[in-house]
């Protein structure tokens, strides 16, 4: 048996945390009868504000159009959000929360798992670890040919308590 390449390993263990960071997460939620996926794309609809399209929505969670608009169909469903056309332009389709889904973005805050799991880093910590992920991130970015895209959640200062919470 060769060598591991850390490559190859730092790889597979960024894809495991994130998939037991998900389903620990998606536990938490479940009390609440919401998906991860469908609490990121309310997240992604407030964050975007005004600027919030089915495209834009797509291109800041790095998600195929078709991909999205399959989930804001279960998200109206679910009575989360509603979509109607555009009047100003044909092609494009306005999309709002509505009361329902605000209020299970009010249930969802409260954020427990997340900030028990995080709990275990260092404010110091926390940063080194948002700018590695960060710059590996970017370069996925380039892989991909998105360089133009301006992906969420983007560390806007280097102070992170300046920024978030």
């Amino acid at each position: 048996m060769g060598t591991r390449n850390i490559n190859v390993a730092l790889w597979e263990i960024f894809q495991n945390t994130s998939v037991l960071m998900n389903k620990v997460r998606q536990r938490e939620l479940n009390q609440f009868g919401i998906t991860l996926s469908s609490l990121s794309v309310l997240n992604m609809i407030v964050e975007l504000g005004a600027a919030v399209t089915l495209s834009n929505i797509a291109r800041q969670m790095g998600l195929e159009v078709h991909t999205v608009s399959a989930q804001l169909n279960r998200m109206v469903k679910e009575g989360w959000i509603e979509k109607s056309k555009n009047r100003g332009k044909r092609n494009l389709m306005s999309i709002r929360i509505t009361d329902k889904g605000y209020e299970i973005l009010d249930k969802t805050a409260g954020r427990k798992m997340i900030n028990s799991i995080m709990s275990v880093l260092t404010d110091e910590e926390k940063h080194r670890l948002w700018q590695i992920t960060n710059k590996i991130r970017e370069q996925c970015i380039i892989e991909l040919g998105r360089m133009s895209y301006d992906i969420y959640p983007r560390l806007i200062t280097d102070d992170l308590a300046t920024q978030f919470e």
